[in-house]
């Protein structure tokens, strides 16, 4: 016979099965021949002897909402009430509690950020683009995510002169393939006459992005432990 589980009691190990015939029978763990561990509304097979059932299967493998939000609850709960998440929070709130360490570098990160949308270079007959269309443009703004971080956690100052080396470096190669590109399009523009300067196709994005990725290098590279 089939049915579905009314109630189990996880102390007395009993619970109690409703049939598809209508009848009520009660069973004991000993009877449950399935590895996981009964639970209301869970679809079963099995037979009784009187008022008992006996020889019970799980049936199916159907998902089960609100069986599926009851376990990620618990895993959720697990997870919070776990040392490692409960360490992470207490940095969190340690970190937040303080504030910004170092409001300089911090600043000046996230004014790079901004003008990193920018428009640096007007391409004949595409528009303008910025830093953030080109190849290096999402893992640019990531690092320089993990930069404002360590300014404003007070992260040490090696990692702060690695992330900001990194930085700059990427803003070069940018800079580079950006005017390397610039001379080849004023090249075939300016073919068979007098060319402009490929210089002429920067656009304001440059004059702000520039001077922000130099100060931030002399805020980065050249920061001090804290004593």
């Amino acid at each position: 016979m089939t049915g579905k589980i009314l109630g189990f009691d996880t102390v007395s190990d009993t619970g109690t099965i409703s049939g598809d015939n209508g009848g009520r029978y009660k069973f004991t763990i000993a009877e449950w021949k399935s590895e996981n561990t009964p639970k209301s509304n869970q679809k079963v097979d099995f037979d009784f002897s009187e008022k008992n059932a006996i020889e019970i299967y799980l049936v199916g493998t159907d998902f089960d909402a609100d069986e599926a939000l009851e376990s990620a609850k618990e895993k959720l709960n697990d997870m919070k009430n776990s040392e490692t998440v409960s360490n992470m929070m207490k940095k969190k709130d340690e970190i937040l509690s303080k504030g910004v360490q170092y409001k300089y570098g911090f600043i000046l990160t996230i004014m790079l950020m901004l003008a990193y949308f920018l428009p640096v270079v007007e391409v004949p007959f595409s528009g303008t683009f910025s830093l953030w269309n080109g190849d290096l443009g999402i893992y640019v703004m990531l690092v320089l995510l993990v930069l404002a971080f360590l300014f404003y956690s007070g992260g040490k100052a090696l990692y702060i002169r690695i992330v900001t080396a990194i930085v700059i470096l990427m803003l070069f190669l940018q800079f580079y393939d950006l005017i390397s590109g610039l001379k080849d399009v004023n090249s075939f523009m300016g073919m068979g006459r007098h060319g402009g300067n490929a210089f002429d196709l920067l656009k304001f994005g440059s004059l702000v992005i520039i001077p922000l990725a130099i100060l931030l290098g002399f805020a980065g590279l050249f920061k001090r432990e804290k004593k």
